[in-house]
């Protein structure tokens, strides 16, 4: 009975010491784990300086109507780059889409030229808008070619007659006032 007692004995205080091992280790932590997960003020806090943001004021970009027409230019060359894409892939709406997208750079171009010019032009829209009108027949077979040959003969024309290098001294008028 005596040696039970004495296991017995041995196992509480070593659970006693264990316990008491643990409660200290808790007790005190880990330091550079405490460090870790404590919170920490803030920079601009611990100094007491807070930003001051000063709103600068730009001035608004002056566009010139070489510019405008420059813009306007590109945009049109790339639409008919584009449109000419879309023959192998035959998609009306994409192709009404990119004719509208031409249309409106025309127009746009069309304001900034002078009048003699702008009647080379509106002949230019008329004609893109009969090309436009071709798609609001249903047909079951379009022929993309032809009209591809179309878009291509306006294009030429358009760059033929009013280019950028051919009209930038006729663009007097800035956009705004002709608005």
């Amino acid at each position: 009975m005596k040696n039970k007692c004495l296991y017995a004995r041995k196992r509480v205080s070593g659970i006693m010491v264990f316990l008491l091992c643990s409660a200290v280790v808790f007790m005190a932590g880990c330091e550079p784990l405490r460090k870790k997960f404590t919170r920490k003020k803030r920079m601009s806090q611990v100094k007491g300086i807070d930003p001051i943001l000063d709103p600068v004021d730009y001035p608004d970009k002056v566009k010139t109507a070489q510019s405008v027409y420059r813009h306007h230019y590109a945009l049109w060359k790339g639409w008919v780059n584009d449109f000419a894409l879309i023959g192998k892939s035959k998609n009306d709406k994409r192709a009404v889409h990119d004719i509208d997208q031409m249309l409106l750079q025309l127009n746009a171009m069309n304001k900034l030229l002078p009048e003699d010019k702008q009647k080379v032009m509106t002949g230019i829209i008329e004609d893109l808008e009969k090309v436009r009108d071709r798609f609001q027949k249903s047909t079951p077979r379009r022929n993309y070619s032809s009209i591809n040959r179309q878009v291509t003969r306006i294009d030429k024309r358009v760059r033929l007659d009013l280019s950028f290098k051919k009209v930038k001294d006729a663009l007097t008028e800035t956009p705004s006032e002709k608005e």
